[in-house]
């Protein structure tokens, strides 16, 4: 896409943004609430703004829902979206906001691997793939490789960040080749709505039993602190819906390939953003992890286009 081009381009650009800001807040928020909670919120202020389009996008396009298909979109949500957002949430807890936004602005390397091995297709691995790979790695495993003794808590932190990027690509498979032709006449909204709904119920009961007030008091506990409050606004209607919808107009004007490789963006914006304002360490393993993704990454895009 040429950047004469300059509507999808801007859009994805504020997206890459708008994502790459939310992993320094995720982590700054976590400083007030445990992880459970602070998602339910944001599903739950989210699923507000996105119940009542999704239900003006039905009525103006005839859209057909069917209880089978809803079942299966929630389902799709619940062990796609959501699970990724909850195992992310559980990783910030544990390690730094820019390895997290490191590791899943990889996203579209990590969905490529795992399409190309549920679909058996071109099995064989570039070198610049490996050297990605291969920088990945690194940086998950940066906490055992510092000086010092090694921190396992942020070690499990990286690896549930990997895993939340993982959860993600499995949902790309499931929901745009092994279930596309039952859900393809549906909406992105649609998918969203469900997403979000199915997992703000599906996590209340646990919300619940961690403290009774986070569901039955919910404005005493994040209308103080400020920066909480600041947070849980910015993640429910800026990152998720602002987000989503900046990404979904983009995505109408170009092919899914390029709006993709502006994943890779994240991490531009987010590590500074997290270093300078939450003061995160930069080591040597870090930054040299860094340069080998990127090096990866640049060759396996040009390796593409050719």
């Amino acid at each position: 896409m040429s950047i004469s081009n300059s509507k999808p381009f801007k859009l994805l650009l504020l997206t890459s943004f708008i994502w790459a800001l939310s992993f320094p807040v995720i982590k700054a928020s976590l400083q007030y609430l445990p992880p459970i909670p602070l998602l339910w919120y944001r599903l739950s202020l989210a699923s507000l703004i996105f119940a009542p389009l999704a239900l003006y996008g039905w009525k103006t396009s005839g859209e057909y829902l069917s209880l089978r298909r809803t079942a299966l979109i929630t389902f799709l949500g619940l062990s796609g979206p959501i699970a990724s957002l909850t195992l992310l949430y559980l990783g910030m807890n544990l390690t730094y906001a820019s390895r997290a936004v490191l590791i899943m602005s990889l996203n579209p390397l990590i969905t490529s691997i795992i399409l190309n091995w549920f679909n058996r297709q071109n099995n064989k691995v570039s070198l610049a793939t490996i050297v990605a790979l291969t920088g990945l790695v690194a940086i998950v495993s940066e906490p055992l490789l510092t000086n010092g003794a090694p921190d396992y808590p942020r070690f499990s932190g990286n690896l549930l960040v990997l895993s939340a990027g993982m959860a993600w690509a499995v949902y790309t498979w499931a929901s745009k080749i092994k279930y596309a032709k039952n859900i393809q006449r549906n909406s992105p909204i649609t998918q969203m709505t469900l997403a979000f709904l199915g997992g703000a119920m599906a996590l209340m009961p646990i919300v619940y039993f961690m403290n009774p007030k986070y569901v039955l008091a919910p404005l005493s506990l994040t209308l103080n602190p400020k920066p909480l409050l600041y947070g849980i606004l910015y993640l429910s209607l800026i990152s998720s819906v602002l987000g989503f919808i900046t990404f979904e107009a983009a995505a109408k004007l170009v092919k899914p390939i390029i709006a993709s490789r502006f994943f890779y963006l994240q991490a531009i914006f987010g590590i500074p953003i997290s270093v300078f304002f939450l003061k995160e360490p930069l080591s040597l393993v870090f930054l040299a992890a860094t340069g080998i993704i990127t090096l990866g990454i640049i060759r396996r895009e040009n390796e593409n286009r050719h």
